[in-house]
């Protein structure tokens, strides 16, 4: 229960009750007043409004008294605990117990918010501090500051009561003075866990930002991280509610005891807490949104600043990091263009309009001015066709990301700083007491600004500190409105909004390098005088080709011919000697014509030579005949005649029956009709002599007939499948002749004129099967019984 104190017709009466309604409508029928009882301010908004952050105060106040009752100091927890009852506005009906899981009860919620957002500020601001504290530690440690300081924050606001719940769960008589170490450390405990649970939950509502720039692409993320934020929150609270349930419970006379609908108001709370917080920095999300647009307009060089930007080791959350990191890319940036306008010499050499553009861009973008879009495009017609010129380019553009950035805010070469904002301005540096005035590079302007407000102050009369303290108070007004609209530190805006941005890589291309007119023409030149060179290479090479060919044509011709003179020396030899042999027994015949015994022999002889002269002819024994070798020619190219006939469908004069077509074969030709005697042998439509020196008749003839097969068999390879007819006529036309050939040098006489006269595509066939060695090597070993 509650006092409530109510006016009435001058007089005061106080009133115990639940809540305020209770209080007045318990006054009301005491009174018998009905609608003429005095009524609460609760029907303003405005007024609603002001009585539920008066209560977040006060219940603030309340839970620090307590606090310090818990940590020892009874009467000073007590002093403040009566200011908070002070504060506490006596007509209040606070919205946070009707707070629940009921949709019904959620139009609450906006009052409840009201009345937690003193305490979630100061925790807030806590944790503000303690990170800008950590911070001189790094990274690591503005982490461990901002949690340190929104748990001291919240600590101090919740460890009395969590104590006094304890204690008055065990006794309902005793109070905070009364607890042990035991409920010190237990709700110590849970007072720590809560608030780191808390903290977690507000990371999300705190911490994200969205993804790059431009007012509709930035409003289309906002809803959906408020609502991340908010079930983020939710469930911080609910967890954070639970911990604080078993803090205030565990161990206690009364058991563990956790209420499932007081955790689910707690996650509801927390839901809209977080999506309230969320929501709070929408403004500054849509302020930065529209002062960041100009760096979509070239994500590749706004994603190559913010890398190094992020390269800064101290980062850049602070105006003196953002100078260091903002000059350190100046730097950069300076070095590397020197390096750029070194490997386009060439270019700017020969290219004079486009060094004059450069040139002239480069000055604007040193003078600290932005090229505009169309500037960047003719950079890009004159520039982007050549890899010499492609860092260049880039080093530009970046450049003018560079200089879009440093106009968000002042770079104060002087101070070293780096900030944004109105508290940046002239006007905020000039009303900043705080700020250094100096006469060095960067500070008259400012010495001056901070003199007007004292001279217009003068002017009109007012006292200097009067003058001195507005303008503070102007300052403060103005950093308030930059930190709703965060632009306080633009370098740390941006770095947030596009360090974790996805841009997709340009499409790879290779550029060639620029070549001057000069050195074109010259490797033009260089070019053709290769081309001439080979082909001067290529023409003797040819001509040497040519010269080979006709030694070996020649070479040839000078074998031919030889052996053609050598077999004609040998045939007149034979016949010269076969001439004085006749000589010689005629002269013996001649001598002995009166002998019976001789004119027997004569008349011998003449028989025999008569047979000879009817028969066939054929090849004397010796071999040494040529005009038997020639009468066997005679008769086999008569036969070959015939079968070229049949194979024509036209029968020879001798014969009536139509022949039927076959393939040229040597081996289709009839036999001769072979003479009986001791002195010859037939084999494949040839006669072959028995020698009369040879002992192995038989053996001589075996050899004779391998031989014989030997050449068939290379002579039906030579032949083979598919060859032209032509082909086939010009084997059968020297078969013979190579059967009957005496030594290597006559056959391979026959086998040029087979290949003289055979189709051109067959005469690698045949030449492979003819001019083995293996084959030319029957011609070392009897062939025809010599």
């Amino acid at each position: 229960m509650a006092n409530f104190s109510i006016e009435y017709q001058g007089k005061t009466y106080d009133v115990e009750a639940p809540d305020a309604n209770a209080a007045y409508s318990a006054f009301s029928e005491a009174f018998n007043l009905g609608d003429a009882a005095p009524k609460g301010e609760g029907d303003g908004m405005l007024a609603t409004a002001r009585k539920a952050i008066q209560h977040g105060v006060a219940a603030q106040a309340e839970g620090y008294g307590n606090t310090a009752r818990a940590a020892g100091a009874s009467d000073t927890g007590k002093a403040v605990n009566r200011v908070g009852r002070a504060l506490e506005p006596s007509d209040y009906d606070p919205a946070m117990p009707k707070v629940g899981l009921n949709p019904s009860t959620w139009r609450n919620i906006p009052q409840a918010l009201l009345e937690a957002s003193p305490g979630l500020a100061t925790d807030l601001a806590a944790g503000a501090a303690g990170g800008a504290v950590g911070s001189l530690l790094g990274p690591i440690g503005t982490g461990v500051g901002s949690l340190g300081g929104f748990g001291a924050s919240f600590a101090a606001r919740n460890f009395g009561n969590n104590v006094q719940d304890r204690v008055k769960a065990n006794d309902p008589k005793k109070d905070i003075e009364d607890a042990t170490t035991s409920d010190m450390l237990v709700a110590g405990a849970s007072t720590g866990a809560e608030a780191a649970l808390n903290r977690i939950g507000l990371g999300k509502a705190l911490g994200s930002v969205p993804v790059g720039a431009g007012v509709g692409k930035v409003a289309a993320q906002l809803p959906g991280q408020i609502a991340k934020s908010a079930v983020a929150e939710a469930a911080g609270g609910a967890a954070g509610n639970i911990v604080n349930q078993v803090g205030r419970t565990a161990g206690t006379s009364g058991g563990l005891s956790i209420d499932p609908n007081e955790v689910g108001a707690s996650g509801v709370m927390g839901g809209a807490t977080g999506a309230a917080v969320r929501g709070a920095r929408v403004p500054k999300d849509l302020t930065q949104a529209n002062r960041l647009a100009g760096f979509e307009a070239d994500p590749a060089a706004t994603n190559r600043l913010v890398t190094r930007l992020n390269e800064n080791e101290s980062g850049v959350s602070s105006p003196k990091e953002a100078y260091r990191a903002v000059d350190n890319v100046q730097r950069d940036l300076a070095e590397k263009r020197k390096t750029a306008r070194s490997e386009a010499k060439e270019f700017l050499e020969n290219e004079t309009a486009a060094r004059e553009l450069v040139d002239k861009q480069i000055k604007k973008l040193e003078d600290g001015q932005l090229l505009t879009a169309r500037e960047l495009d003719d950079l890009d017609a004159r520039l982007g066709k050549h890899s010499d010129t492609a860092s260049l380019l880039e080093n530009i553009r970046d450049q003018n990301q560079t200089n879009r950035l440093m106009k968000l805010g002042h770079f104060d070469q002087s101070g070293e700083t780096f900030g944004g904002g109105l508290q940046n301005s002239a006007l905020g540096r000039a009303t900043n007491p705080l700020a250094p005035k100096n006469l060095g590079r960067g500070g008259v302007a400012d010495a001056v600004l901070a003199m007007l407000p004292t001279l217009a102050g003068s002017a009109f009369g007012l006292p200097t500190g009067s003058v001195t303290a507005a303008g503070a108070g102007l300052n403060a007004g103005m950093r308030g409105l930059d930190a709703v609209r965060g632009t306080k530190n633009p370098t740390q805006e941006l770095v947030q909004r596009f360090a974790n941005r996805e841009v997709p890589d340009a499409p790879a291309q290779e550029l060639p390098s620029y070549v001057s007119p000069q050195r074109q023409a010259d490797e033009a030149a260089y070019r053709q005088a290769q081309i001439d060179k080979l082909n001067r290479q290529e023409a003797t090479a040819d001509a040497a080709r040519q010269r080979d060919a006709q030694r070996e044509i020649a070479a040839e011709e000078k074998a031919r011919e030889a052996a053609f003179r050598k077999a004609e020396t040998i045939r007149r030899s034979d016949e010269a000697a076969a001439r004085r042999q006749s000589n010689q027994e005629d002269r013996a015949w001649a001598s002995q014509a009166e002998d019976p015994r001789v004119k027997t022999k004569q008349e011998d002889r003449a028989w025999t030579q008569k047979e000879q002269a009817e028969a066939p002819p054929r090849s004397r024994q010796d071999w040494s005949d040529n005009d038997a070798v020639n009468a066997i020619r005679q008769t086999l190219a008569a036969r070959d005649a015939a079968m070229k006939l049949a194979q024509k469908g036209q029968a020879p004069k001798s014969e009536t029956a139509e022949a039927e077509p076959q393939k040229p074969t040597w081996t289709k030709a009839k036999e001769q009709p072979a003479p009986i005697d001791e002195t010859h042998f037939e084999y494949k439509g040839l006669f072959h002599p028995r020698p009369d020196k040879t002992m192995n008749k038989r053996g001589w003839e075996a050899a004779t007939r391998k031989n014989q097969e030997t050449i068939i068999r290379q002579l039906d390879l030579a032949i083979g499948e598919g060859v032209e007819v032509k082909t086939g006529d010009a084997v059968l036309k020297h078969t013979n002749d190579l059967r009957t050939a005496r030594s290597q040098e006559e056959a391979k006489i026959v086998i040029a004129r087979i290949l003289k006269d055979s189709d051109p595509d067959d005469r690698g066939q045949v030449r492979k099967a003819l001019l083995d060695p293996t084959f030319l090597a029957t011609w070392k070993k009897p062939t025809r019984g010599e």
